[in-house]
C-alpha cells in the first residue's frame, strides 16, 4: 500500500529527494522533499504517513484522511521544514479534529528568515495536478491540503473578514502566494 501511495505522489508532484522519519510518532510518519515537476525554484515538503489515520471533520461526523505539505521557494530553502509539519500534526491530533479550508494554524515566530510569515493558511493543492487527490486508502479519498504561509497582518483579515473574502482579494490582486517576499495583504489592499 505504501509503495502504492509513493508512486501515486511521485507521479503528480515529482521525485522523493530526501526523508525524515518525524520523532516521537511510529516510524511510519515522515516528511519527505520533492521538487514539484510543474512549479520551477520550488521545493515540496510533504507529509506522509498522516492519512494512515482518519481524522474528524469539524462540525460533522464524518472521519477523512490527509497529507500536508509546504511550497516554499529555493532561496527561502529550510532545514526545518520536517519540524513545522510535525507542529502541524501535533496541533491537529490535540485538537481532535481535522483542519479545514479557511483554517489557520498559528500565529507563532518567524517561518521563514527574512519574510513576515508566521502562520500557515489551510488551502486546497490549487497548485499541484487535480488528479493528486484520487488516491483511496480502504475506500477513503487523501485530501492533500497545502499550508500556505502567511503574515500575522493576514491571519488578523481573515479573523475579521472571514477565508472565502481572504481568498477573493488574493486573486483580486493577482497575490503570488508562492512569493515569500510579497507584502503582506493588508499592506497591498491599504494600497488601493
Amino acid at each position: 500500500m505504501k509503495k502504492n501511495f509513493i508512486n501515486h505522489v511521485e507521479s503528480y508532484i515529482g521525485e522523493i529527494e530526501k526523508g525524515w522519519v518525524l520523532p516521537g510518532h511510529d516510524d511510519t510518519l515522515q516528511v519527505v522533499k520533492m521538487m514539484p515537476k510543474n512549479i520551477a525554484d520550488t521545493i515540496c515538503y510533504l507529509t506522509l504517513g498522516v492519512s494512515d489515520h482518519k481524522y474528524r471533520l469539524s462540525k460533522s461526523d464524518r472521519n477523512s484522511r490527509f497529507e500536508f505539505f509546504l511550497l516554499v521557494p529555493r532561496k527561502h530553502e529550510i532545514t526545518y521544514a520536517p519540524s513545522i509539519l510535525d507542529d502541524v500534526i501535533i496541533t491537529m491530533r490535540s485538537k481532535g479534529e481535522a483542519f479545514l479550508r479557511g483554517d489557520v494554524i498559528g500565529p507563532k515566530d518567524i517561518l521563514f528568515n527574512n519574510t513576515d510569515k508566521t502562520a500557515l493558511y489551510v488551502a486546497p493543492p490549487m497548485c499541484l495536478d487535480e488528479n493528486l487527490n484520487g488516491f483511496t486508502i480502504e475506500g477513503d479519498e487523501v485530501v492533500f491540503v497545502w499550508l500556505v504561509p502567511i503574515s500575522t497582518q493576514e491571519c488578523e483579515f481573515i479573523a475579521r473578514m472571514g477565508w472565502e473574502s481572504f481568498e477573493d482579494a488574493l486573486e483580486e490582486n493577482e497575490v503570488d502566494v508562492l512569493d515569500f517576499d510579497r507584502p503582506s495583504l493588508l499592506k497591498v489592499e491599504g494600497e488601493s
